[in-house]
């Protein structure tokens, strides 16, 4: 993965943004990793990327709230080319 260009995180559901380069093109792209951050039975950190309905929901929140940027991004974009 690229550099992190975005963290997005609600309830303990993240969305991690990077910016990757085509090694054969050099075009830019973006990736996501999503995961859910918890504290297991010893009280430890871990990671998981499975998701129960409210991560999902958060997870939609998350997602809904970024593409409605990249939306508005685009067309104030245009407005001005």
């Amino acid at each position: 993965m690229g550099e992190i260009i975005g963290k997005y995180r609600l309830n303990g559901v993240q969305v991690v943004k990077f910016e990757n380069t085509n090694s054969n093109t050099g075009q830019k792209f973006n990736s996501y990793k999503i995961s859910k951050t918890f504290k297991d039975e010893n009280n430890e950190w871990k990671d998981s990327n499975s998701f129960n309905t409210t991560d999902l929901l958060a997870l939609k929140h998350i997602l809904d709230n970024h593409m409605n940027g990249l939306i508005r991004s685009k067309v104030e974009n245009e407005a001005y080319s």
